[in-house]
């Protein structure tokens, strides 16, 4: 299987840049070969995150396309768990609803690419 790069906006504040981190880790240990790629205000935050392949900021974006994206196998999430339901209607804590819904999708795409 091709190998595939994970592309996580996360829009927001340094908060939600550092939970995103265990998003990350769900991620990479559902999918470990896929390589995430994060952008946000705040890449200094997840450098060295054992779990991530590359994070961004919003202004390095100028060859993102050609190197990121451009004939490669790319899944993107740009889902804001503030947004979710589940979060506004108290039905889980943020970083589960934001965790459980991404490998969600995820899991569908793949699933999809197989059959």
């Amino acid at each position: 299987m091709q190998e595939r790069n994970v592309i996580l906006k996360i829009r927001g504040g340094i908060g939600k840049v550092v939970m995103s981190m265990g998003l990350c880790k769900a991620i990479k240990k559902q999918f470990p070969k896929d390589n995430i790629i994060t952008i946000s205000a705040w890449p200094i935050v997840l450098r060295n995150n054992p779990y991530t392949f590359r994070d961004l900021s919003y202004n390095d974006l100028a060859y993102f396309h050609d190197l990121y994206r451009e004939g490669k196998n790319v899944k993107t999430m740009f889902h804001d768990p503030y947004e979710d339901d589940r979060f506004i209607n108290e039905k889980g804590h943020l970083i589960q609803v934001w965790t459980r819904d991404e490998r969600d999708k995820i899991q569908q795409r793949k699933t999809r690419s197989i059959s």
